[in-house]
């Protein structure tokens, strides 16, 4: 299994807006992954995937989906990170397919 994990704080006037981003690509999302749950806490929110194997991590990194949720952390997020597995692969400034890249590197 493995563990894909996004976690991003929205700008304090853009918390609605990342917010109703996150609805709009939800179900799209679930469908991509063997279970989503994101989870919104102290003005944070936690995307949490869990994946059955690396065809599904390439699948949904590169997905529309995902496309969209990079684009809105960076327009919309103070700051964000990303792990894979509970290693930190990301800031705000990488985009997912590098994470994807970088995740391989350490696999093979």
């Amino acid at each position: 299994m493995i563990n894909l994990e996004i976690t991003a704080k929205p700008k304090r006037n853009k918390f609605l807006e990342f917010s109703q981003t996150l609805e709009q690509i939800k179900t799209d999302l679930q469908k991509l992954c063997f279970r989503l749950t994101i989870i919104e806490e102290k003005n944070t929110f936690t995307i949490v995937a869990d994946l059955k194997s690396n065809d599904q991590l390439s699948a949904i990194i590169n997905s529309n989906e995902v496309s969209v949720l990079s684009g809105a952390i960076k327009m919309l997020c103070e700051k964000s990170k990303t792990m894979i597995n509970g290693s930190r692969y990301s800031t705000k400034t990488e985009i997912l397919k590098e994470i994807q890249l970088q995740y391989k590197k350490t696999i093979k």
